[in-house]
């Protein structure tokens, strides 16, 4: 049986943050778990924006600055979206798993019981934040979305890529993009 052990996996806040407030303030509110859209749907905010414009930055420093508001912990993994070896999901996975405790020998085998355990653990807690940093394409994502609305998932994107998952948002050259929250209902 899992010992549930996770509280935050996040990174330090950056240290030298400045600027940004509007975008900070939109952000923070979007990822209130107290704000409801639909009942059926997760709430994914997402942050694009040309790489090194501070995406990650952004997005740490709203998850530190609402962890509060997420007594059930706070989970982070660097997708590597761009990099030439980007994380799977089923590897993200396991790393969540581990998180909340489950020993490697303990993980099933199959990814999509891996995914169950993953999601039985969340729903078993109060709300949580998922960050999914660098991510570039919708595949990585949807596999690590939780079964419950109460949960939060920020994501980072290098929007300016054709295959984004985020192509379609607005973007200009050394900004970051207009903030987009998107309900994903559940299938």
């Amino acid at each position: 049986m899992p010992i549930v052990t996770v509280t935050s996996t996040l990174p330090s806040p950056p240290a030298a943050f400045t600027g940004r407030d509007g975008e900070l303030g939109a952000l923070s509110e979007a990822l209130d778990p107290s704000t409801h859209g639909s009942p059926d749907a997760i709430l994914i905010t997402a942050v694009g924006g040309l790489g090194g414009v501070g995406k990650t930055a952004l997005a740490l420093q709203a998850a530190h600055a609402t962890r509060a508001r997420f007594p059930g912990g706070a989970l982070f993994i660097n997708m590597r979206g761009y990099d030439r070896a980007p994380v799977a999901p089923e590897e993200a996975v396991l790393s969540f798993l581990r998180a909340f405790g489950v020993r490697g020998e303990d993980a099933p085998i199959a990814p999509e019981d891996r995914y169950s355990l993953y999601r039985s653990l969340l729903d078993s807690r109060a709300s949580m934040l998922i960050f999914l940093d660098n991510v570039s394409e919708a595949a990585q994502v949807v596999p690590l979305l939780p079964g419950s609305t109460r949960h939060r998932v920020p994501v980072t994107s290098d929007c300016r890529a054709a295959d984004s998952p985020w192509a379609l948002w607005p973007s200009s050259v050394g900004r970051i993009s207009t903030l987009v929250c998107a309900a994903v209902a559940f299938s």
